[in-house]
């Protein structure tokens, strides 16, 4: 089995679940049936009526709110926990973390990306009554995509909410040129449950650059996202229910689309080139997933006009869903999320590793007591890399878990934190000497609902600090 020789440019993948086994099906540069397919280029010609760009939304944002903090968080018992106290009123949570490195300029630290209760667009917009054909939106509801920026010690630097007329909410987050950084993720303006995908574009400081609305009203959003050399923007997702990835240029203006109606989305994302310079976008595709049952899943090799390449089930038995894909430094890569085999419906914590000149080394769900998950992957200096996700004890009580893998794919530890009942990760980033940072959500007993997590650990996976919100 072979995949594409690579070398890591970008990754960023968000998403929620897991992953397939292992049979490579080469296309030869020919489109899959099924895939439907507007140019995705580097630019459009709008003398050829195939390349005609994706519609886009003049967005009808609320502008950003600003808040700055510089003082530190309060620090509680023994567990290294702290409260953030600007932080206990608003439910909220992180989806994803994007490590800073300014070549030691002391502005190094952590963006986190995630959704936030926006209670002064709730107020503001009263919702009309529901209907079961019209269902709305309760206020309660109300999300605002939400960035932070996090110092290396775990304090908050500032945070931004990034509000729509109704409802946004932020998921992925790569850098882009000059400094700044694109968020994916989803924009509601209207009071029904309407989604549509949203790329929006901020500055070094969190002040928002710019912001584009793409894609059908419905079950519409964006889940990961890459940046190419050249700077382009690459999203995926899905559209009314499709797997979509989406292309823009650097200030957000959508270049092209494809679609690929036979899956139910696009959840994981990477990008890489061949010694040549040949650029392949890496897509984890998923189908048929339902409440009750993992569904399945491809890994997809494509161009960038969205032409596939090769594709390839994943497992090779069982069952499993795709959720995030990380290049390693050998040139080869590793997708993780959960599955199960064949004649074990257990669900547990699923990977697939490959080298460099392509050849699958481990295709495996791990064993476990408890139904586990990854939701992210890094890579790691060494070779080797790491997973977070989550664990669930005895169907009641779920916490963070991160494993650690060296480089001939030997498990070199897993551990658990957390101590909520409700805790979860779904983005990991690698910081400084070899420190992990995994953001996610925890609950609040005392205001309800969830607060946002984060966790550094060390390269033994010894809890270096945790911050909890609304939690003492």
């Amino acid at each position: 089995m072979r995949f594409s020789t690579s070398i890591l440019l970008a990754v960023v993948a968000v998403a929620a679940l897991g992953a397939n086994g292992c049979k490579h099906h080469s296309d030869n540069g020919r489109s899959s049936p099924g895939v439907e397919r507007q140019h995705m280029a580097t630019s459009s010609d709008p003398r050829n009526p195939q390349r005609t760009p994706p519609s886009s939304q003049a967005s009808s944002q609320v502008p950003s709110q600003a808040t700055s903090q510089s003082t530190s968080p309060s620090t509680s018992s023994n567990s290294g926990a702290v409260t953030w106290p600007t932080l206990s009123s608003a439910h909220g949570h992180a989806s994803a973390v994007w490590r800073l490195d300014n070549d030691g300029d002391n502005d190094d630290g952590y963006l986190v990306v995630g959704s936030q209760t926006n209670f002064a667009t709730a107020a503001t917009q009263p919702e009309p009554a529901t209907t079961a054909a019209n269902p709305v939106i309760a206020d309660s509801d109300r999300y605002a995509a939400w960035v932070l920026k996090l110092a290396d010690s775990g304090e908050i630097v500032w945070q931004r909410q990034y509000p729509a007329q109704r409802e946004s909410h932020g998921r992925a987050v790569a850098a882009t040129g000059q400094s700044g950084f694109v968020i994916a993720g989803s924009h509601r303006d209207s009071a029904r449950r309407a989604f549509h995908g949203m790329l929006l574009g901020i500055d070094a400081n969190g002040d928002e650059r710019w912001r584009q609305v793409l894609g059908d009203p419905g079950v519409t959003t964006l889940y990961a996202v890459v940046v190419a050399p050249d700077g382009t923007i690459y999203a995926a997702g899905q559209n009314a229910g499709r797997g979509w990835i989406v292309a823009a240029d650097d200030d957000g203006t959508p270049i092209g689309q494809t679609l690929f109606p036979e899956f139910d989305a696009v959840r994981a994302l990477a990008i890489t080139a061949d010694a040549d310079g040949t650029i392949t976008l890496l897509a984890g595709a998923t189908q048929g997933a339902t409440t009750t049952s993992l569904g399945t899943s491809e890994l997809l090799g494509l161009d960038t006009e969205g032409k596939v390449r090769w594709r390839t089930p994943l497992p090779q038995s069982g069952k499993g869903e795709i959720a995030a894909i990380a290049m390693t430094k050998d040139g080869g890569g590793v997708a993780v999320g959960r599955g199960h085999g064949a004649d074990n419906k257990k669900i547990s914590l699923w990977l697939a590793r490959w080298r460099g000149d392509g050849e699958v080394i481990a295709s495996e769900v791990v064993p476990s007591d408890d139904i586990e998950a990854g939701t992210a992957v890094v890579a790691l200096d060494d070779g080797g890399f790491a997973v977070a996700g989550h664990t669930l004890q005895g169907f009641r009580h779920r916490r963070v878990r991160v494993w650690r893998w060296d480089r001939q794919n030997r498990l070199q530890w897993a551990h658990s934190y957390g101590d909520s009942n409700r805790d979860l990760a779904n983005g990991l980033a690698r910081g400084p000497e070899g420190t992990l940072v995994a953001v996610g959500q925890t609950a609040m007993p005392q205001a309800g609902g969830s607060g946002l997590m984060a966790i550094a650990i060390d390269g033994d996976g010894t809890v270096q600090w945790q911050r909890m919100q609304g939690r003492e």
